[in-house]
């Protein structure tokens, strides 16, 4: 037996001013509903209120008549729309094929969606003309799945829900990543040079000897606010055009010089008292003295 359960959702930050309604039902009825702007990400919960004692609570779905996406708790989803949740009660004999909600590339169906314990399922996968497979991995509950001649991949003897995952999908177009040319007082690195539509790359960062990270430190995409790498390094996702990276904030550290008497240390042609790793520093006799040199291997 199927029936219908509240959901919760959290709702993260967004600009977009436009906003939606998600509305949560509960045994049929209208649970909650409320507005949601544009474009933030939810995330789905588990069940919620008090059971009706049958079945396991199994996630939510995004149709009434439970034909549509099965969203598991802890999954996320895009409010681009109104949205309702419908929550899915699965009989203890009956089993359910969960398929990606977020299908970039690709498309794949599941025919059916609920089988009987025992029961069969056939996964249908197809590549839009906008992609490329690299390294095509679906999986069935972690586990690797082949796909036949058809593009299909065969599911019998079902006696648990079967879980689908898809990687390896990736968009044709690439984005270069330009890092600074000249890195004075740090090394950045990246991952890669070039990465796909969508795709995301790391850069590792290394403070050098001698110099400090000051107020307004940062590494910029394309100027953008400035970024801290956490223990070194940085991750950049969902790249959508080209990347021109740059570090603000680094500066050398002020040493103190100390020199004997009648010697000074000299820096740009003064006297210093204090210099950097990038200050050449000469040291020679104040006025009136002179230096000389002993030959060790004068007899």
């Amino acid at each position: 037996m199927i029936g219908s359960i509240g959901a919760i959702i959290f709702i993260t930050d967004s600009n977009d001013e436009r906003s939606f309604t998600v509305t949560y039902y509960k045994n049929g009825e209208k649970l909650l509903e409320r507005a949601v702007s544009a474009g933030v990400s939810v995330t789905i919960y588990g069940d919620m209120g008090e059971s009706d004692g049958e079945g396991r609570f199994l996630g939510w779905n995004t149709r009434s008549d439970l034909s549509g996406s099965i969203l598991l708790p802890g999954s996320q989803i895009k409010v681009n729309g109104n949205l309702s949740l419908y929550a899915m009660i699965m009989d203890s004999e009956m089993f359910a094929v969960i398929l990606p909600e977020k299908q970039e590339g690709f498309n794949i169906t599941a025919n059916p969606m609920v089988v009987s314990k025992g029961g069969s399922s056939i996964l249908s996968y197809s590549l839009l003309p906008s992609h490329i497979d690299d390294g095509l991995v679906i999986a069935v509950n972690g586990n690797p799945m082949k796909l036949d001649a058809m593009k299909r991949i065969h599911l019998d003897n079902i006696t648990e829900d079967q879980i689908v995952t898809v990687s390896g999908v990736l968009d044709k177009r690439e984005h270069s990543i330009s890092l600074p040319e000249e890195q004075i007082g740090y090394l950045l690195t990246s991952s890669a040079e070039k990465v796909h539509h969508g795709e995301s790359y790391t850069l590792v960062y290394t403070l050098l000897q001698g110099y400090k990270e000051s107020y307004g430190f940062g590494i910029h995409v394309n100027g953008g606010a400035a970024k801290t790498p956490s223990g070194g390094t940085l991750l950049v996702a969902d790249v959508m055009d080209n990347h021109m990276i740059t570090v603000t904030g680094i500066e050398p550290i002020e040493y103190s010089i100390t020199v004997g008497k009648n010697i000074s240390a000299i820096v740009e042609g003064s006297p210093a008292s204090k210099a950097t790793v990038e200050d050449l520093i000469t040291i020679k006799p104040d006025d009136g003295y002179y230096s000389h040199e002993l030959n060790l291997f004068e007899s």
